[in-house]
């Protein structure tokens, strides 16, 4: 119910989420987060997760840290990348959003730092991609994200040298797409291989 009242109201009502200094979190973390959590639940079996053990005297819940482990890594590039397109778009509105008064997070924390914050976003999944292979939650191809990163970083910089709507915001977009497609296709490798 929650993801269902975030899309709703993200551009519903007198005060849309989008007008807000959380858009980017929530966008974020429920498109990011708990959509790929609540896919995952309704197609492995609790054990697999998160049990609930009821006794007369007890609940336990026990949890499979390595499987909460993988998802929760995986989970970090798609939450991080759609923050980031979320962030590119209010900096491309940045002027636009002064003479209309709209409070997102960029008019909060400055231009400057929402680009630092941008730039964080755009290569936090590197790290937690390589951290997942590393610790053998995903297989070694989705290593192939880092084939990627040349191309995101002149993506990335041309973004940092001019925000605007029109001219730099689609860097943001193919960014985002090129670093989801890298993991899915390291993914696809490592069921084959």
């Amino acid at each position: 119910m929650f993801c269902f009242a975030v899309g709703i109201f993200y551009t519903f009502g007198p005060l849309p989420l989008s007008r807000l200094p959380l858009g980017e979190l929530f966008s974020g973390v429920t498109m990011g987060l708990l959509i790929p959590v609540l896919a995952v639940l309704v197609n492995v079996t609790p054990e697999e997760l998160i049990g609930l053990n009821f006794s007369p005297t007890f609940v336990t819940v026990q949890f499979n840290w390595h499987n909460l482990l993988a998802l929760l890594l995986l989970c970090v590039l798609p939450t991080a990348v759609i923050a980031g397109v979320e962030l590119a778009n209010n900096l491309a509105d940045y002027d636009e959003n002064l003479v209309n008064e709209r409070k997102t997070i960029a008019m909060y924390i400055s231009r400057k730092t929402g680009l630092n914050w941008y730039q964080l976003l755009v290569y936090v999944g590197y790290a937690a991609t390589t951290v997942a292979v590393f610790i053998r939650v995903l297989p070694w191809p989705a290593l192939i994200i880092w084939l990627t990163l040349p191309y995101v970083v002149k993506l990335t910089k041309i973004f940092l040298v001019k925000q605007h709507k029109q001219q730099t915001f689609h860097t943001s977009l193919i960014v985002a797409g090129v670093e989801m497609m890298a993991v899915v296709a390291g993914l696809a490798i490592g069921l084959v291989i």
